[in-house]
């Protein structure tokens, strides 16, 4: 059993870290499940209540969810928990609606913007939506990208939470749902909404309006363009030169999926071929082969795939194509990496006297496939080397094996196309 005053752990500040921190999660033993520590008595001074800046409805219709879905912007105002809709009394709607919201909660004496720890949402004073954030499974982390309007936050930088839920959405935040809710009335009342949020110390906000059915206003109509996805099946798309398979359970709704061959342009090695669009997010990598033409064949180990921002998605080639995974959706091609990775020495250089030096720096890079190996050796002696991916920064720690005298460094790098690059020098310690 531990102590007061035992050591626990040490903070660290490696991989994606943004800075020196220790990570400490509470496990449920059972599922694996993370749970929020605010529910399981770590109490912080807290008597702020969530802050409300905006709410949008939205115009689903007969239409899945997507970028294309229309939505309109009302303006909010309140204080101390009590919000309303600015200069409307009752919102006219139309067909099948959604409701989503701009929000975040703050603690005493920290500025940090924080996510709220429960919603729900009333109809005439029936819950038709409800989500509670107690507990997480770390392989629904994606997933989170269906719980906001993710059009949304590409596009305009804009976290907005949807007060509605997609049918194949996988967070275990989602509680008590009325057709995933989603509205449709089909009365001529005026109907009451609460909007309530809840941080994990229960002080609450409640925005407060009124909506009312118009048929005159028109329901949202959009034809599928493409082939229709389903996101509860197994979907491919096979043709000579390009082939994807996207696995049940990887879309979070139904996909009128948008598929086009470009000819080549710029510096890609072969057609582009689109792929619907980065504004509807996947689950899981999914597959992705492109046909190598001829004329290629010479350089085939070096091609990769691409998106249409330049960005590796990598690639090997099998059987005529290259393949790769991609994690996003968007445009796609091949490329070459023919170049090696770059080395940049730091703090070293030819006959360097490195006597009051701790350790050897470099900066490190590569233009496209990304860095595979690196391996450094001091006098024919393999060294430990380390790599902070953020700064591109390598750097070997002297250690007693680096006595007085001449030494021999070499550095050799290695990209993910086995493109190499070496730097060797001599320095004296």
């Amino acid at each position: 059993p531990g102590k007061k005053g035992d050591i626990i752990a040490w903070s660290g500040n490696t991989g994606s870290s943004a800075g020196p921190h220790l990570h400490s999660e509470i496990r449920n033993t059972k599922t694996e499940q993370t749970i929020n520590p605010l529910i399981v008595g770590f109490k912080i001074n807290d008597t702020l209540k969530p802050l409300i800046n905006g709410f949008y409805i939205y115009k689903i219709g007969d239409a899945p969810f997507s970028e294309k879905t229309k939505k309109q912007y009302f303006q909010t105002s309140g204080s101390n928990g009590i919000y309303s809709i600015n200069n409307v009394n009752v919102i006219s709607v139309a067909g099948k609606i959604g409701f989503g919201i701009m929000a975040y909660d703050q603690q005493n004496n920290n500025g940090n913007k924080n996510g709220f720890f429960s919603t729900t949402i009333l109809l005439d004073g029936k819950k038709i939506f409800e989500t509670v954030i107690d507990q997480f499974y770390f392989d629904h982390t994606r997933s989170v990208n269906a719980f906001i309007d993710y059009p949304a936050k590409l596009l305009q930088k804009r976290t907005i939470q949807k007060g509605f839920a997609s049918p194949g959405a996988k967070t275990s935040f989602y509680r008590d749902m009325i057709n995933y809710g989603v509205i449709e009335l089909n009365d001529n009342a005026v109907h009451d909404v609460s909007y309530i949020l809840k941080d994990a110390n229960d002080n609450t906000s409640t925005l407060s309006f009124k909506i009312k059915n118009n048929p005159n206003l028109g329901i949202e109509k959009n034809a599928p363009v493409g082939p229709m996805f389903n996101y509860l099946t197994d979907n491919t798309i096979d043709q000579s030169d390009i082939k994807a398979f996207f696995p049940k359970g990887i879309f979070y709704d139904d996909v009128d999926f948008q598929f086009a061959v470009h000819p080549k342009s710029g510096n890609a090695l072969s057609k582009i071929y689109e792929l619907h669009n980065r504004y509807t997010p996947v689950h899981q990598n999914w597959s992705l082969q492109i046909k190598v033409d001829e004329e290629l064949m010479n350089m085939k180990d070096k091609l990769v795939v691409v998106n249409e921002f330049g960005s590796s998605q990598g690639g090997e080639y099998s059987g005529g194509f290259i393949k790769a995974s991609p994690r996003t959706l968007g445009k796609f091609y091949l490329k070459a990496d023919q170049t090696a990775p770059t080395i940049v020495p730091v703090n070293i250089k030819e006959s360097a006297n490195m006597s009051k030096q701790s350790r050897i720096l470099f900066r490190i890079s590569d233009n496209l496939s990304g860095i595979k190996s690196f391996n450094l050796y001091i006098d024919n002696d393999w060294r430990l080397a380390e790599y902070d991916i953020r700064n591109g920064h390598l750097w070997h720690t002297f250690d007693g094996r680096t006595g007085f005298g001449k030494h021999e460094l070499k550095l050799v790098l290695t990209d993910m196309k086995n493109n190499s690059k070496t730097y060797q020098a001599i320095f004296y310690r």
